[in-house]
């Protein structure tokens, strides 16, 4: 709790204020008729009654209005906070909250307030007001400070003495408001009330949010033979700017509509009506005043009774809509807000009451009238059809979507491994350059490592670090993570040292496994306990328990970019990967002949694909550490004995680009970015017609892969290859720009549910609440950011995203966190991070406005000190000013051209035949003219990124300096990384050429 926690109720403060005429009016209402505004807050986690009661004293004080009590005719504070009733909700039938008699009954006693804290899942917090008191709004400024104080925060406090009098004392052509005549015929038309102390209420939650919702409301609820009536409550409190009150503001008007009218002339009407003051053209009746609340109470009887007798009511119904809210707003650190709803018990003699709420990227409905023989049917019938009407079942609904299967096996994935071994002790696990380990092997190793972290300390929810490269020792490791029940953190080694320091010190890992040739480096923080993974002593006979792992036992947790300028870590649980590799291990056709290289770094998702499935099924990892160099590469595809890849789109570019004809693969699966058709169907063609070219899709947060998809060169024939179709027990949804489902053809945006979906971001609860919302049926899902469209085969189709994430190379990569680093700077004022190209030409570039001077080499290397390679500008533009737009984002097409080639041609001094067969295949590889190239040009500075910067040295070994050069030339890598210039590669080929003559 905050520093404002009381533990006694607050003394009065002196707040008082008149009674107005409309809250005379509801103050006169018989006990058992009279109205109470619900405001229910809906969640899961934990909200104790004593850290509720504390926080409902601390706003009520700030809120007086939820305290007063009727001094004559005025509303004074009493000092006495508003009860807090607990009730358990375990058990409620079909109508749950709705119907607890603790929500059905009028509030009784002093003050007129008060909270109902309903225990189970999910948890309800309804925060109720008689009417006399409070409106709607008023009751959810109060409920939005209770939370406030929840979180430890201020309330903002309502300590304004106004309400709607004050508004209508300054419009005094105001007319008199008089009831029209009972002669409506109610949209529960032929459900009698027969019961006026209990009511019965329904609700739907819809997604999305939907304009001129109330219009669309009063259409669909008309009947079609004849106009219908419906009162339109409105919040007065524009008319007072600033103000801070939870006192009665409500007003409204009566708004007829034509059997047939559609949507759009009504809303036209609406907000006509409401521009011309309808709201405040009629004001409650002074004279209410003059009438003692006794009196005030048997005309409102009176009401009631002829309403009944005559089933005749002032309007066919309520429409009433309370705004929109922000989830942000009702969470507490223990407890999950996922949605809030109004709840208002009928007025004698009124219309059913139709009240909305947007909040959380839903809608919320809930309909109410009193109790009758039929009403429950009638409710539940008219809100099914308000549901179709605004979202249809067609659009919410999707075959693809049926994906309900049980796995194979309830085992965790550690047992799945140990069984394997059991079963093939002596069959190949590791294949690696002077070293090949069985499973018994790796079984052993692993247990070694397990049994050290165990000793430790590791276990459930344990990060340990792991700072490798794609190595044996890398394997021996996480496998002994696991199974130690701990969650392993995969760290780069080629990143800076600050950029791993950072990630260990973030994620609060105790301990962090580090390969041997790491092991010098200063980069953990001072209270992480470092092992060197190949000291350890493989020669012991561990003795490793290996129970059960529970499903929401923690993994691993890999780091993303993040846009908020700070990476974040994603947390994988061992649910989401035991699903995903009984999954993986079917639809890849998994079995002891499946050799599958380890390509990507194991900080890199994709790389999870290689180091789980092949294992669960008695296949071998084929492992080579470091640098990928075109001989690396050409080892793998022709003698390594893969059977198949798992690799980006990028990679796949760059072995079409060698030139090779791999043989004996059964499978290509690419993730990671976006596969376009035409680098599908080179693959196709380099790996022949017997090899499967498979297309995923799968962001880190959903475990690897989400959808999938078969390449087929007779049908796909657009730009870039389906994502597919969801994998076992996973859900993807598209919503539209407003929160609604997409209908099919549309765009959307993806949006992933499912047993794949990770725990959230370690330590970000703001950002994980951001991202991992809940549908309007309860269905929690990842929002990806991603767009895409649903085709007529059924399949998504990507198309682009909705912020400014970019993918380089397969890497995720949020411009914001590059952009951080550089106005970490000193020498830069103003910076803004772009991609510029497509596909595997795509490279990002930095355009940075200096304070003073400062050289493109120095800005590089303060980057290089912070941020892993692939978040390196390949190029850096200094610019005056940022180009903005007239919506004030970033004109990137207004920014100058990074890359020099484009400037014109070059003046060209005695270029020999090597030198002109090695700016073709520059020209070629980055779609730049031959002759826009010096001969100091620089290969990334001109668009080239790693991946191209292979293809280009795979292309000149191939046709410049053939076969026989081709391990002189390679030899020399490292001399072309560090210069990478049109005249050192020529040079460097030239030599390797020679060498052989």
């Amino acid at each position: 709790m905050s520093q404002h926690t009381l533990t006694e109720p607050a003394p009065a403060t002196g707040f008082r204020r008149p009674i107005a005429p409309s809250e005379w009016f509801f103050l006169g209402h018989p006990a058992e008729l009279a109205a109470t505004l619900q405001i229910v807050v809906e969640g899961t986690g934990t909200l104790g009654a004593g850290e509720l009661r504390e926080a409902v004293a601390v706003a009520s004080a700030a809120c007086p209005g939820s305290r007063l009590v009727p001094d004559g005719r005025t509303w004074a504070d009493s000092g006495v906070t508003p009860r807090v009733r607990v009730v358990d909700g375990r058990g409620l039938g079909a109508a749950g909250v709705l119907a607890l008699p603790e929500l059905q009954a009028p509030i009784t006693g002093e003050p007129r307030c008060e909270v109902v804290l309903v225990e189970g899942d999910p948890i309800s917090v309804a925060f109720r007001a008689d009417h006399a008191v409070m409106d709607a709004k008023g009751a959810l400024t109060w409920a939005l400070d209770v939370f406030r104080v929840l979180r430890g925060e201020l309330p903002l406090g309502a300590p304004d003495p106004v309400s709607d009098r004050d508004v209508f004392a300054d419009l005094p052509e105001a007319e008199e408001l008089v009831t029209p005549g009972y002669t409506q015929a109610p949209v529960l038309d032929g459900c009698e009330p027969t019961d006026h102390t209990r009511f019965v209420a329904g609700r739907r939650s819809i997604q999305g949010s939907h304009p001129a919702l109330v219009a669309k409301l009063a259409t669909l609820l008309t009947r079609e033979d004849a106009p219908s009536l419906f009162y339109i409550p409105v919040d007065l409190r524009h008319r007072r700017p600033g103000v801070r009150s939870t006192a009665n503001f409500s007003s409204g008007f009566y708004l007829q509509v034509e059997a047939g009218e559609d949507a759009g002339s009504v809303h036209e009407r609406l907000l006509r009506e409401l521009a011309d003051g309808a709201a405040v053209r009629k004001a409650p009746p002074t004279g209410l005043l003059d009438m003692p609340l006794s009196q005030v109470a048997e005309a409102m009887t009176t009401i009631d009774r002829r309403s009944r007798e005559r089933d005749a009511y002032p309007s066919d119904a309520v429409l009433a809509h309370v705004g929109r809210v922000e989830l942000d707003l009702l969470h507490t650190p223990g407890f999950t807000a996922h949605s809030l709803y109004p709840l208002a018990r009928p007025c004698p003699g009124g219309a059913p009451e139709l009240n909305v709420v947007e909040v959380g990227g839903r809608t919320e409905i809930t309909l109410a009238w009193w109790a009758g023989a039929r009403t429950a049917g009638r409710i539940e019938a008219l809100l099914d059809r308000i549901a179709e009407e605004l979202s249809p079942a067609a659009d919410r609904y999707r075959a693809a979507n049926e994906t309900a299967v049980e796995p194979s096996t309830s085992d965790d994935i550690v047992r799945r491994f140990l069984h394997q071994a059991a079963e093939t002790p002596d069959a190949l696990a590791l294949d690696a350059p002077g070293e090949k380990l069985t499973y018994a092997e790796l079984a052993h190793r692993s247990g070694v490592v397990a049994a050290t972290l165990r000793e430790l300390g590791a276990g459930p929810e344990t990060l340990v670090g792991l700072l490798s490269d794609r190595s044996v020792a890398a394997v021996v490791a996480i496998w002994g993570v696991l199974r130690a029940g701990a969650a392993y953190l995969p760290l780069d080694p080629v990143n800076p040292d600050a950029r791993i320091a950072g990630l260990l010190a973030d994620s609060g890992a105790p301990i962090c496994l580090v390969e041997r040739p790491s092991r010098e480096r200063d980069c953990l923080p001072p209270d992480c306990v470092k092992l060197v993974i190949e000291d350890l002593d493989f020669a012991a006979e561990p003795a490793v328990p290996e129970p059960a792992i529970p499903d929401d036992r923690l993994a691993y947790v890999i780091y993303t970019s993040g846009s908020t300028g700070k990476p974040k870590g994603v947390e994988i649980t061992h649910g989401c990967l035991r699903h995903y590799v009984a999954w993986a291990v079917r639809e890849f056709e998994l079995d002891h002949r499946t050799r599958l290289p380890l390509l990507a770094s194991i900080a890199f998702d994709v790389s999870v694909n290689t180091l789980l499935p092949p294992l669960m099924a008695g296949g071998a990892i084929v492992v080579r550490p470091g640098e990928i160099t075109p001989g690396l590469l050409h080892e793998l595809l022709t003698s390594s004995g893969a059977t198949m890849l798992s690799l980006t789109p990028s990679h796949l570019a760059l072995i079409n680009h060698l030139g090779l004809r791999p043989t004996g693969f059964r499978k290509v699966v690419t993730m990671g970015e976006l596969l376009t058709t035409s680098v599908a169907r080179e693959a196709q063609e380099v790996f022949g017609p017997d090899c499967a070219i498979v297309n995923s899709y799968g962001p880190t947060e959903t475990t690897i892969v989400m959808t999938l998809h078969p390449f087929d060169a007779a049908t796909d024939t657009r730009g870039s290859v389906p994502i597919g179709v969801p994998t076992d027990n996973s859900t993807v949804f598209l919503l539209d720009a407003h929160g609604r489902f997409a209908p099919a053809g549309t765009t959307g945006e993806v949006c992933i549910g499912g047993a794949q979906l990770a725990r959230g971001y370690l330590g970000r609860p703001d950002i994980t609440r951001q991202k991992f919302v809940r549908l309007a049926d309860g269905t929690r899902v990842y929002r990806s950011g991603d767009l895409a469209r649903l085709l007529p085969t059924g399949e998504l189709e990507f198309l682009a995203r909705t912020d400014d994430q970019v993918k380089v190379l397969g890497h995720r990569i949020e411009p914001a966190e590059i952009v951080r680093t550089l106005e970490g700077h000193p020498a830069v004022a103003r910076a803004v991070v772009v991609p510029r190209g497509t596909g595997e030409q795509k490279a990002l570039c930095a355009y940075v406005v200096a304070r003073h001077e400062v050289t493109t080499e120095e800005l590089h290397r303060h980057l290089a000190g912070l941020l892993p390679k692939y978040l390196i500008p390949a190029a850096t533009v200094f610019v005056t000013d940022i180009p903005q737009t007239v919506n004030g984002k970033v004109d990137v097409r207004a920014l100058p051209e990074p890359f020099p080639a484009g400037s014109g041609p070059v003046a060209q001094e005695n270029r020999d035949a090597v030198t002109e067969q090695v700016a073709a295949i520059w020209a070629e590889l980055l779609d730049v003219s031959p002759d826009h190239i010096a001969a100091d040009a620089d290969f990334h500075e001109l668009g080239g990124n790693s991946l191209l910067f292979l293809a280009m040295v795979a292309a000149v070994t191939r046709t410049v300096v053939g076969e026989s050069g081709s391990e002189a030339f390679n030899a020399q890598l490292g001399r072309l990384v560090h210069e990478p210039t049109l005249k050192s590669v020529a040079e460097t080929a030239r030599e390797a050429a020679m060498t052989t003559a």
